[in-house]
Order: structure tokens, then C-alpha cells, then sequence
């Protein structure tokens, strides 16, 4: 959706938000509440939508009414946009990404508007899971990957677009077979599309991955 803005609409004078991989560490404490004290309406909603009890607790999934620090999430509007864009997410699910040691890199907040990733453009979710040779199907978001996940298949996602830096981290793991799992919506499948491309035309590495669209 696209919106002409007047400049006098903007606060131009409002700071940037800043924060640092160490910021979304100290996170880590407060995610992890976030799980052990997920509401009863927030799980019915994921009841819901197929996710038992046992893929909530494997994949932390907590509630965003138990976080502090919103802004470190990416998930409030910039603050010069304040006057022409309110904060529409005012509840919704975390999904958090751990590091080896347990602290946390990286979170998508979402709901059913809307999904937030606080470092966009830089993780995978569920790569390191991914081994030589594998099939590996690119999920849309969090929520088509814990659903094929559910079915032992070997899934990941960005929770968005497909950086290169994603891209080559997906690439390096030197998977057999790549399956895209999309939206049947114009805009999904065509970035699906220059996905499958990308992936296809990468013969110099030697991969011989072969690719797929299914929608």
C-alpha cells in the first residue's frame, strides 16, 4: 500500500533508532519469558492456526505483552513517521533466533497483520539445521516453516525478501534441492520467481541444486 506523505507531515527532526547486536542479546532474558508466560488468548491463537503446545515450546514462541524494549524489536514506527503512522502492533507472537550459546540474535514479531523482524536482511531461521545434500524448502514466514516442519521436512525462512547475504549463507550449506513454498498473491510469486531464478543460475558452484515453486 502506497501513501503520498506531505514533508510537514514528517518529524524531521526526530533522532533514528539505534541499536546493536548487543542490545538484542540483553533480550535474550526477557524472550525466553516470554514463552513461560505466553497468554492464554496468544495460544489459542496459535492452537488455531495448527501449532500444538510441543511446536510452541521447540520454537519458544512467547507473547509480545511480556516484552519490554520495543524498539530493539523493530516492530515500532519510526519516530519521524509518528504523526502519519500509528503502532499497529500492539500485541502479537515472538519467535526468536538463538545462537549456539543460547543468546539471541535475532526475533520476528508477528500477528495476523502484520510480521516484524528486528536485523532484517541478515539471518535464515532454521539453517543451521540444513546439511549437505539436503532438500530444503524456503518457507514465506515462521509460521509455513513449523508447518512443514511438523511433516520432518527440512525448512527454513527469512520471515521477508531474500537478501544476498541470506541467499549466500543458504548457498553455502550446498543443498541438493531447493523447494520454494509461496503465496498464490502476484507479489509473492514473482519474488518467488527471481528466487528460483537466482538459485537456478548459480551453476558455477557446483551445486547442481535442482528448484522448485510450489504454491
Amino acid at each position: 500500500e502506497f501513501r503520498r506523505v506531505l514533508f510537514r507531515s514528517l518529524n524531521s527532526n526526530a533522532e533514528d533508532i539505534l541499536y546493536t547486536l548487543d542490545d538484542i542479546k540483553d533480550l535474550t532474558i526477557q524472550i525466553i519469558d516470554a514463552n513461560i508466560k505466553l497468554t492464554d488468548k496468544d495460544r489459542k491463537w496459535l492452537n488455531d492456526k495448527g501449532i500444538n503446545d510441543d511446536l510452541i515450546e521447540s520454537f519458544s514462541l512467547g507473547s509480545l505483552s511480556n516484552m519490554n524494549n520495543l524498539d530493539l524489536l523493530g516492530i515500532t514506527t519510526h519516530p519521524a513517521l509518528e504523526n502519519v503512522i500509528e503502532n499497529k502492533l500492539n500485541w502479537g507472537i515472538t519467535a526468536p533466533l538463538f545462537d549456539a550459546m543460547g543468546e539471541l540474535i535475532n526475533c520476528v514479531t508477528f500477528n495476523d497483520d502484520t510480521f516484524k523482524v528486528a536485523c532484517p536482511d541478515v539471518d535464515v531461521w532454521g539453517l543451521d539445521d540444513v546439511n549437505e545434500k539436503d532438500e530444503v524448502w524456503i518457507a514465506k514466514d515462521i509460521l509455513d516453516m513449523i508447518a512443514i516442519r511438523a511433516r520432518g521436512i527440512t525448512a527454513i525462512t527469512t520471515n521477508g525478501n531474500w537478501s544476498s547475504i541470506q541467499l549466500t549463507k543458504l548457498m553455502s550449506k550446498k543443498p541438493k534441492r531447493v523447494r520454494i513454498w509461496t503465496g498464490k498473491d502476484k507479489s509473492s510469486l514473482r519474488a518467488s520467481a527471481i528466487l528460483n531464478r537466482f538459485i537456478g543460475d548459480r551453476k558455477s558452484t557446483r551445486l547442481n541444486s535442482s528448484h522448485q515453486i510450489i504454491s
